[in-house]
C-alpha cells in the first residue's frame, strides 16, 4: 500500500511527498529512501485543488467552510483509495470522516462526492497550508510482477538452452554435461574423522556430576562480592552478588595431591556465562593456580564476550609460561589448587547472572617433538626500525619515541658481541596511560593451526619494584583487527635483563585477553607489544628495550592425503556436509550458499539438507555482534571453528534465495527445514538487524538502499557490484513476508547502481565500488579497484535479471560493452585474462583466463546480439570443470554457467509445488 502526505493544497500542487511502503520499513530506514532516488511509483495520488462552495457564520465566533475536493492521479491506475485529512490549526474542527474510492484511472482528476467541512474561529484566518492529507492505495494490477517484462521467464516459464540455440550442442549433450559436472564437483567425500589425538595422561579431573562441596568462593582484592555455588546438570554454577565495578571473585578447588608441572601441563575446561555479561562486554576471567606453600599465579586472562559454552585449552602451563601474575618462588612442582578469578572490570553491579564451569581437567601432554624453530617472521633490529611505530591507546596523551640502542651481550653464555635492540622511551603522563609498539603489514602468516610467538624485553628495575605495569603481546590481521595475549604484570620479572616472553601454540583456539570478533588468523600481518601503566605513577620512568621478535615456523607434519582432486563436497557424520575452498582450506558462506543453490537446481534435496544442517550447526552465530548471521569463514578442519564471525552479505543473499526456491520446489517441513520461514528470518535480519555495539552496521545501507560489502564498521562503508542481485530482490518482493515494495525498489536501485558502476568504455566493473559506483581502493585487497575475481559475477547477475525479470535495455547495453571489449582482446592478444584495470589495461604477470570469468562471460553473452557472443558461449561449452587446488570458486562459477546457459537455472514458483 502506498501512502502519500500532502501539505500544500493549492491548485498547482507542487507537493512534498513522503511515501511509505506496502509492507513498510519506512519507520526503520527513513523516507530518504524514496526522495534520494528516481523511483518508479505505482501512482502519484494527491490533492489537485479545493473549491470553496460555501462560507457561513455559525455561532458568535465561528465560520463554517465547505469545499469541493478534487483528487488527481498522475500515474498508473490505482484501487482501494482511502483519503483522510487533518489540520495543524488548533482552532479548526474538521468534519470529514474520510472517503473510500474503489478505483482511479491513470492521469485523471476526480471530484469527491463528500465535501470537506470545517468549523474555525473567525479570528483565526483559514490557511490551506494547515491541512495535511493522507492517501492509502494499491496498484490496480494484481502483483508486483505486473511490472516485470511480459517476455520475462517469470511470465513465460521459458528458459532457453543457449548451447543448443547457438548450434553448439544438442539438448542431450547439454543435459549430460551438466549432470557429469555436478557429479564431479559434488561427489561426496565421506567423513574421514578418526580418533582425536591423545591429550596425554589425565592427572586431574572435576566433572561436577555429584556435588561441588570441594569448591569454595572468596572475595578478592578487598571487594565485598559474595556468591552462591550450586551443582546443576553436571556443572558448577556460580551466582555472584556484585557490589561494585571493582569486584573480584575467586572460585577455587580444595587442595588436591600436588601435581608436578615443571615440564608443562595442559589445562582444559568448559565455561559459559549468562548473555547479560557477554552483551555488556567488560567482565573478565582468568585461571588461578596455587602451590602447596600458598604461592599463587594467574593465567589466560580473557574478556567474557561470548555467552555460549566454550571449551578452553591452556597449553604448556609451567615455568616457561607467562602469567598475568606469579608470586615469587612459585613451586611448579607442587600445584595443589586450581580455580578461576572473575573480575567485574568496570561492569555495573546491576549486571548479573550465573557463570558455569564444567569438565575441568589437567593433562600431562604427549611429547610433540620435532618442532621446526625456523622463524616465519623475525625482527632483530639489526637493520632499521623504519617499519616500527608507537601509538597511544585508551585516549592517552603519551607520545613514546623509538630508537636503536646498541647492547653488549655480556650475560653468562653470551658471545660478548654488540647487538642492536629497539629502545622505547615513554613520556608517561598519567597512571592510566597505555601505548603500543608494533610492526604492521608484513607478508601474511597463517596461524590458524598454531604458532609459537616470542619477544625479549628488558625492563628497568624501578618498573619491576613498582610492580603495576602490564605487558602484553599485540597481534593484528590484514584488516587491522587487533588481538591481545598474555596479560603480564611486570612484578616478578627480572629487572635490567632481557627476559624472553614466549606464547606457545597461538592459534584460532587460543584464549586471548581480547580478540576482535572479525580477527582473521589466516592473515596475521602485524605484531607488537602493549605497555599499560595500570596504576603506575608517571614518576616511575625509564627506557624499555625490545629484541628478537619471532613468530616460529610450524611444526612439521605429514600432509593429509588429498582424498579427491575433483570434488568440493565433504561429509561430516552421516547427515551434514560442507563445500571446501581447497586452496585456502576453509569453508565460506559464499560456497555453502552456492552449493545449496546448485543442489536446488539439480533437484538434489539430500545434498541441500546436508549443507543446510552444517550451515545452521557450524556457521550461524548464536551470540555476539553478528548474532543470527552466518560466519563467513570457518576452518576447513574439525571442529570447524570460526575464523571470522562477521557475515558476508552475498552469502546471506544466496542462502535466502536458495531456501525460498527449496520451499517452492520441495515444500517445507518443521524446524530448520521450514525453508520459507528460515528465508524470511534471514531477509528480516538483512534489512533490520544491527548490533547495539558500534562495531557493526546494517547490511542494507539505510540511505542508499544498497547491499554493503561488510557489516563491520572498522571497514569503510561501500558496496560490491557482484553482490547486487536484482533478480533475487524481485522474487523476494513477491514471496517475502514483509518489505515487498522495498525489495522491488531495491531491484531498480541495483540496476541503476550497475549502470553507474560500469566503466563507460569497457563496461568492466571493479571488485568493490563506493555507493556512488566509484572503484574502491582498500588496504586489504590490492585488486579491489580492478576488474578481478568478484567482478566476474556481474555479467551473470545482469543476464539473470534480464532473463528472469526485466528485459532491461540498459543492462543489455552494459553486457554488449563487455562483449565488445573481450572480442577486441581476442583479436589483439588471442585470449582474455582474469584481471584488468577497469579501463581495460591488462594486469602484468596474469597469463590465465580463469574458469570463473569464462563461465560468467558466457552467461552474459546469452543476451548479446554481437556475433562474437556465440564464441564466448562456446568457450564455456569447450571448458571442462576445473580440478586441483583452485577448483572451488572457479568450479562453482563453471557449474552456475552451465545451468544458466543450458536453460536449467529456473524460477520455481510457489504454485509449482502447491
Amino acid at each position: 500500500m502506498n501512502i502519500s502526505s500532502v501539505n500544500n493544497t493549492t491548485s498547482d500542487c507542487s507537493q512534498s511527498k513522503v511515501t511509505s511502503l506496502r509492507k513498510s520499513i519506512a519507520v526503520a530506514l527513513g523516507t530518504v529512501l524514496l526522495t534520494s532516488f528516481s523511483q518508479p511509483l505505482y501512482a502519484d495520488v494527491s490533492i489537485d485543488h479545493l473549491t470553496l462552495k460555501n462560507k457561513t457564520r455559525v455561532g458568535r465566533s465561528d465560520f463554517r467552510y465547505e469545499f469541493s475536493v478534487f483528487v488527481k492521479n498522475d500515474a498508473d491506475s490505482v484501487r482501494d483509495i482511502q483519503i483522510n485529512v487533518a489540520s495543524s490549526n488548533a482552532n479548526s474542527n474538521i468534519q470529514f470522516t474520510g472517503v473510500s474510492i474503489d478505483e482511479m484511472s491513470a492521469n485523471s482528476v476526480l471530484e469527491l462526492t463528500e465535501r470537506l467541512v470545517l468549523i474555525q474561529n473567525r479570528r483565526a484566518r483559514f490557511n490551506e497550508q494547515d491541512l495535511s492529507w493522507n492517501f492509502e492505495y494499491q496498484p490496480s494490477g494484481n502483483e508486483i510482477s505486473d511490472n516485470f517484462s511480459p517476455d520475462s521467464a517469470y511470465h513465460t516459464s521459458e528458459y532457453k538452452n543457449y548451447f543448443f540455440e547457438r548450434g553448439l550442442a544438442t539438448q542431450e549433450q547439454v543435459t549430460a554435461k551438466i549432470n557429469a559436472t555436478y557429479q564431479q564437483l559434488f561427489e561426496l567425500v565421506p567423513d574421514q574423522a578418526g580418533a582425536e589425538p591423545s591429550k596425554g595422561e589425565q592427572i586431574y579431573h572435576a566433572d561436577f556430576e555429584q556435588s561441588t562441596d570441594n569448591w569454595q568462593w572468596y572475595a578478592d582484592n578487598g571487594s565485598e562480592v559474595s556468591a552462591e555455588l550450586s551443582q546443576i546438570d553436571g556443572a558448577l554454577v556460580i551466582t555472584p552478588t556484585w557490589q561494585s565495578g571493582s569486584d573480584a571473585l575467586a572460585v577455587l578447588s580444595s587442595p588436591f595431591e600436588p601435581i608436578d608441572a615443571t615440564g608443562g601441563v595442559d589445562v582444559e575446561y568448559k565455561m559459559a556465562v549468562d548473555q547479560a555479561y557477554a552483551d555488556e562486554g567488560s567482565m573478565a576471567a582468568q585461571l588461578f593456580i596455587q602451590d602447596a606453600s600458598g604461592g599463587i599465579g594467574f593465567f589466560g586472562y580473557r574478556t567474557l564476550t561470548q555467552g555460549a559454552e566454550t571449551t578452553l585449552l591452556i597449553k604448556g602451563l609451567g615455568p616457561d609460561t607467562n602469567f598475568g601474575y606469579l608470586s615469587e618462588g612459585f613451586y611448579f612442582s607442587q600445584i595443589s589448587t586450581l580455580g578461576f578469578q572473575f573480575l567485574a572490570n568496570g561492569k555495573n553491579a546491576d549486571i548479573g547472572g550465573s557463570l558455569a564451569i564444567s569438565e575441568v581437567s589437567i593433562y600431562q601432554p604427549v611429547d610433540g617433538g620435532g618442532v621446526d624453530i625456523s622463524p616465519g617472521f623475525e625482527e632483530t633490529f639489526d637493520n632499521s626500525i623504519s617499519q616500527w611505530s608507537a601509538s597511544a591507546n585508551n585516549d592517552s596523551a603519551i607520545v613514546p619515541t623509538l630508537a636503536i640502542s646498541n647492547e653488549i651481550d655480556a650475560e653468562v653464555g653470551g658471545d660478548g658481541l654488540s647487538n642492536n635492540v629497539l629502545a622505547v622511551s615513554p613520556n608517561w603522563i598519567a597512571d592510566t596511560d597505555a601505548f603500543t609498539v608494533k610492526y604492521q603489514q608484513f607478508n601474511g602468516i597463517d596461524i590458524t593451526e598454531g604458532r609459537d610467538i616470542s619477544f625479549d624485553v628488558k625492563i628497568p628495575a624501578n618498573y619491576i619494584e613498582d610492580g603495576n605495569m602490564v605487558v602484553q603481546l599485540v597481534l593484528e590481521d590484514a584488516n587491522y583487527q587487533p588481538a591481545f595475549l598474555g596479560y603480564t604484570m611486570v612484578a616478578g620479572l627480572t629487572a635490567d635483563e632481557f627476559v624472553t616472553l614466549r606464547f606457545s601454540d597461538v592459534s584460532a583456539t587460543t584464549e586471548f585477553g581480547y580478540v576482535s570478533d572479525s580477527f582473521d588468523f589466516s592473515q596475521l600481518r602485524g605484531i607488537g607489544v602493549q605497555f599499560v601503566a595500570n596504576g603506575k605513577m608517571p614518576t616511575v620512568t625509564g627506557d624499555i628495550q625490545i629484541d628478537n621478535v619471532i613468530i616460529a615456523g610450524q611444526a612439521p607434519s605429514e600432509p593429509a592425503p588429498e582424498l579427491s582432486d575433483t570434488t568440493v563436497l565433504y561429509g561430516v557424520g552421516d547427515d551434514m556436509a560442507f563445500i571446501k575452498a581447497i586452496d585456502t582450506n576453509d569453508i565460506r558462506s559464499e560456497g555453502m550458499s552456492y552449493g545449496m543453490m546448485i543442489s536446488v537446481m539439480m533437484d538434489d534435496q539430500e545434498t541441500f539438507n546436508k549443507l543446510w544442517r552444517f550451515t545452521k550447526a557450524k556457521m550461524q552465530n548464536t551470540t555476539g555482534n553478528s548474532k543470527d548471521f552466518f560466519a563467513w569463514r570457518l576452518s576447513g578442519n574439525a571442529p570447524y571453528n570460526a575464523i571470522d564471525t562477521n557475515p558476508a552479505p552475498d552469502g546471506e543473499e544466496y542462502f535466502a534465495m536458495a531456501l525460498f526456491l527449496a520451499n517452492n520446489r520441495w515444500g517445507s517441513s518443521d524446524g530448520i527445514f521450514d525453508y520459507q520461514q528460515e528465508a524470511n528470518d534471514i531477509l528480516h535480519d538483512v534489512v533490520y538487524t544491527k548490533s547495539n555495539n558500534a562495531s557493526t552496521r546494517l547490511m542494507m545501507h539505510p540511505v542508499y538502499q544498497q547491499v554493503e560489502f561488510v557489516t563491520t564498521t572498522n571497514v569503510e562503508s561501500f558496496s560490491d557490484p557482484s553482490y547486487h542481485l536484482p533478480a533475487f530482490y524481485e522474487m523476494w518482493a513477491l514471496w517475502a513476508d514483509e518489505n515487498n515494495d522495498y525489495w522491488h525498489q531495491t531491484a531498480e536501485i541495483s540496476r541503476q547502481y550497475l549502470a553507474k558502476s560500469a566503466h563507460p568504455v569497457t563496461g568492466l566493473f571493479s571488485d568493490y565500488a563506493s555507493h556512488e559506483g566509484v572503484p574502491q581502493t582498500t588496504s586489504f585487497n590490492p585488486d579491489s579497484h580492478k576488474s578481478a575475481y568478484d567482478s566476474f559475477r556481474v555479467m551473470g547477475n545482469m543476464a539473470m535479471d534480464y532473463h528472469w525479470v526485466s528485459q532491461s535495455v540498459e543492462l543489455k547495453a552494459l553486457v554488449e560493452q563487455q562483449v565488445n571489449f573481450f572480442e577486441k582482446e581476442i583479436a589483439q592478444y588471442g585470449d582474455f585474462i582474469a584481471v584488468y584495470e577497469v579501463d581495460g589495461t591488462r594486469e602484468p604477470d596474469i597469463n590465465y583466463r580463469s574458469h570463473g570469468r569464462t563461465a560468467m562471460n558466457a552467461v552474459g553473452a546469452t543476451i548479446s546480439e554481437n556475433p562474437f557472443s556465440t564464441e564466448m558461449i562456446n568457450y564455456l561449452w569447450q571448458q571442462n570443470a576445473p580440478t586441483g587446488m583452485y577448483r572451488y570458486y572457479d568450479g562453482l562459477l563453471h557449474m552456475f554457467g552451465l545451468l544458466h546457459a543450458g536453460g536449467e537455472f529456473k524460477i520455481y514458483q510457489p504454485s509449482n509445488h502447491e
